[in-house]
């Protein structure tokens, strides 16, 4: 009964990032985040998307958008940009 507790809390990790998200390998800070288990503070999320804007930009790998309910249009980076910024 545990295992599948776990595993159905580790799909709905999975959902709620890519419904955070728009292309399997973009993702919003938050949903980044959500799906990794890391605590996304407001303050924190500005730091890494500033970070994550400057790699992109250094790398020359285009960022996205996605609609955020709270905060409105945010920015997406693909996943190799957050696993460098976000640690």
């Amino acid at each position: 009964m545990r295992k599948e507790l776990d595993d159905t809390a580790e799909r709905l990790d999975e959902l709620e990032a890519k419904i955070l998200s728009v292309d399997d390998h973009y993702y919003t800070i938050a949903g980044y985040c959500a799906l990794n288990g890391i605590a996304c503070p407001l303050h924190l999320a500005k730091e890494w998307g500033k970070k994550a804007v400057a790699v992109s930009s250094a790398k020359k790998i285009p960022t996205g958008s996605a609609h955020d309910e709270r905060y409105g249009k945010v920015r997406t980076y693909h996943v190799d940009i957050l696993k460098d910024v976000i640690k």
